[in-house]
C-alpha cells in the first residue's frame, strides 16, 4: 500500500513540474503559434506600406532559374498594389489588389489581375505555363530596406528593395530600355564567348562547354542571376559601353573586358532603312521562269525591332522582324486583315520548289541577310532554319477562319494581293537597295 501511495505521490509531483513546465513555455511565448504568424502578418503589410517610393524586385523566371529576369517597381498602399516595369511603357501603371495570407508562413499574393505583373505569368498557349513568372511570393525574412522572397509555385530566390526618394521610376525604367536597346548582344573576351539574348539568358562558352545564366538589365548593364568564371575571375555583373561597344566586368580584381563580335553580314538596324528592287520570278505556262524587279520601301517601326514591307502587297504592310544577334531580318507567316464574317487573311510560307505546299503557320519564313557576294546593299532570301526543310521560298494570301493553327481553308485572298500577281508571290530571291 505504501509503495501505491508513494508511485501516486511521485506522479502528481511529476505533473507538478509538468504543469509549472507548460506554464512556463505560455509565459515564455505569450502569444500562440497562430497569433504569432498573424502579427508577423501585420509586420509584413506595415514595412511594404511604410515605403513612399516602393519597392524594386528583380524577378527570375522559369523554374531552376532557367528564364530571365525582369525588373517591377511596385507601391504597396491600403490593400492595393501599384506597379510599373520594364516590360512595359516607362509610364505604363497598373494597380491591383494584393495581400499577404498565412501558409505555413506569410505569402505575399498579387491576388487580382495586374497587366504588367501577370503579363509574364499568363499562358501563351493553352495549358503551357507562360514564362513561368510567380505572382505568389513566399516571405523568408525581412529587413528595414530588403523583402527576401521565394516563388511559391517555381521555388527561386529574389529580393525586394525599398526605393530610395530621389529615384524616378519612369526614369529609371527609360534608362534600362534605352541601355537594352542599344546593347549589342555578341562578345567575346581572352577565354570565353558571350552571347545574351533577348529573352535575358546570357550563354557563357568556350572550349569545355557552355553555362547559361540569367540576367537583369540595369542602368549600367546586366547584373547576373549567379556569379560565373569569366578569364579566372567571379563575375557577376558588367557594365556596358554603348560607344565602346564592350561589357567590362564590376569589381573584379584584374581587368576583364569583353568585345563586340559580329558576323562580317551584320547590318545594324537604322541601315535597312530605304528604297529597294525585289527580285523575283514569274513562271511561264511552258515551265520556264523570268526575273522581274519591283520597288518596295523598308520602313523601320519606332520599336527598334522591325520594319514594315510597303508596297509588296495592295491594302497591307507585312512586318519583318529584326534578328539583333546575325543583324538580318526575317519575313515570317503572318495574320494581315481581319474580315467583318469573321474570316481571316494570312500570308502563308509557301514552297514552289517543293511542290507548291503552303502552311498556316508563323514559324516559317525566309531570313534576309546581306549578301557579301555583290556590291551594295544587296539581301538575299532564304529559309528560316525551322524552314529549311520545307524549302520556303515563297509567300500566298489566303482566306481562313479559325486560329492558324485550327483553321478552316476559305480559299485564295479576295481583297489582299500582290499587286498585278494576284495572291502569289513567287521565288523570292534579292533586295538590292536603290535609295535611302
Amino acid at each position: 500500500m505504501r509503495k501505491i501511495i508513494n508511485t501516486l505521490l511521485a506522479a502528481a509531483a511529476v505533473m507538478g513540474l509538468a504543469s509549472c513546465s507548460l506554464h512556463d513555455d505560455k509565459e515564455l511565448f505569450g502569444d500562440s503559434a497562430a497569433e504569432r504568424i498573424q502579427k508577423t502578418v501585420a509586420d509584413d503589410k506595415a514595412l511594404l506600406e511604410s515605403a513612399d517610393n516602393g519597392w524594386e524586385l528583380h524577378l527570375w523566371n522559369g523554374k531552376d532559374y532557367s528564364g530571365g529576369g525582369y525588373t517591377y517597381f511596385l507601391k504597396f498602399s491600403g490593400g492595393k498594389v501599384t506597379v510599373a516595369g520594364d516590360i512595359a511603357p516607362s509610364k505604363m501603371r497598373t494597380t491591383s489588389s494584393y495581400d499577404i495570407i498565412r501558409d505555413q508562413g506569410p505569402v505575399l499574393t498579387i491576388n487580382t489581375f495586374n497587366e504588367i505583373f501577370h503579363y509574364n505569368a499568363n499562358p501563351s498557349m493553352q495549358d503551357d505555363d507562360g514564362e513561368q513568372q510567380d505572382y505568389e511570393f513566399i516571405i523568408q525574412r525581412t529587413t528595414a530596406d530588403s523583402v527576401y522572397l521565394k516563388g511559391k509555385k517555381w521555388g527561386n530566390k529574389m529580393v525586394m528593395t525599398r526605393v530610395p526618394a530621389n529615384i524616378s521610376w519612369t526614369a529609371r525604367i527609360d534608362s534600362i530600355q534605352s541601355l537594352e536597346k542599344n546593347m549589342m548582344l555578341t562578345f567575346a573576351t581572352a577565354a570565353k564567348n558571350i552571347k545574351l539574348s533577348t529573352s535575358r539568358v546570357a550563354e557563357f562558352s568556350d572550349a569545355a562547354g557552355y553555362d547559361d545564366i540569367p540576367y537583369v538589365v540595369t542602368p549600367t548593364g546586366i547584373q547576373l542571376q549567379r556569379p560565373v568564371d569569366v578569364d579566372g575571375q567571379q563575375v557577376s555583373a558588367f557594365t556596358y559601353s554603348v560607344a565602346d561597344t564592350t561589357l567590362t566586368a564590376v569589381s573584379t580584381p584584374a581587368p576583364v573586358v569583353a568585345h563586340v563580335v559580329l558576323p562580317p553580314t551584320y547590318v545594324p538596324f537604322n541601315d535597312f532603312a530605304g528604297s529597294y528592287k525585289l527580285i523575283h520570278y514569274l513562271y511561264k505556262r511552258d515551265g520556264t521562269r523570268s526575273a522581274v524587279a519591283d520597288t518596295v520601301q523598308l520602313v523601320p517601326v519606332n520599336d527598334g525591332q522591325h520594319y514594315c514591307i510597303n508596297g509588296l502587297i495592295d491594302g497591307a504592310s507585312p512586318r519583318m522582324t529584326y534578328d539583333k544577334v546575325n543583324g538580318s531580318l526575317s519575313l515570317m507567316g503572318q495574320v494581315l486583315a481581319n474580315r467583318s464574317d469573321g474570316t481571316q487573311v494570312m500570308m502563308c510560307p509557301w514552297s514552289i520548289a517543293d511542290g507548291g505546299y503552303f502552311y498556316f503557320t508563323t514559324q516559317f519564313g525566309m531570313t534576309v541577310a546581306r549578301d557579301l557576294k555583290y556590291k551594295g546593299m544587296v539581301l538575299s532570301f532564304k529559309p528560316t532554319s525551322a524552314s529549311a526543310s520545307y524549302k520556303i521560298d515563297s509567300f500566298i494570301l489566303v482566306d481562313f477562319s479559325g486560329e492558324p493553327s485550327n483553321n478552316t481553308y476559305q480559299g485564295p485572298s479576295s481583297i489582299l494581293s500582290f499587286g498585278r500577281y494576284g495572291y502569289g508571290l513567287r521565288s523570292l530571291s534579292y533586295l538590292v537597295k536603290i535609295s535611302q
